[in-house]
């Protein structure tokens, strides 16, 4: 009886993240619509904005919205200590702050220099964002 309560909970936890990751992945789709009507009309100046369409775009905000939403859902438990919201928050971001990263970069130009820079990134985004939900689960 036990475990089914336990799964349960995992399930909830993670089904929570993922709703986090959605209005996340939302929010920068809503952010990427303006660009994407503006580069209807104006040829995009560089080669890999012309590789990256707006579908492919939204789809990789999902996958990142939804990746980081399974991890906080996974790790949701240590919110009950301060560094344990500092903890989600940074590695929920990884994802989300990646896929942010291939659409601006590009898959074709990624470097081991842009790993580290949007891995610190999201480290620090996540970090800062983790205050942003605090004591709303009380």
């Amino acid at each position: 009886m036990y475990q089914d309560e336990q799964g349960s909970t995992v399930r909830r936890n993670i089904a929570r993240g993922v709703r986090w990751g959605l209005v996340f992945a939302g929010a920068a789709t809503v952010l990427a619509t303006p660009f994407a009507l503006v580069r209807l009309f104006v040829e995009p100046a560089v080669e890999w904005q012309r590789q990256l369409s707006f579908f492919r775009i939204v789809a990789l905000y999902l996958l990142g919205g939804i990746s980081g939403g399974v991890v906080v859902g996974l790790l949701w438990d240590l919110r009950r200590w301060w560094w344990g919201r500092r903890l989600i928050g940074m590695v929920a971001a990884i994802p989300f702050v990646y896929a942010t990263g291939i659409t601006i970069v590009g898959w074709e130009d990624w470097t081991k220099t842009d790993t580290g820079v949007w891995l610190f990134s999201a480290l620090v985004w996540g970090f800062v964002m983790s205050f942003v939900p605090e004591g709303q689960d009380r």
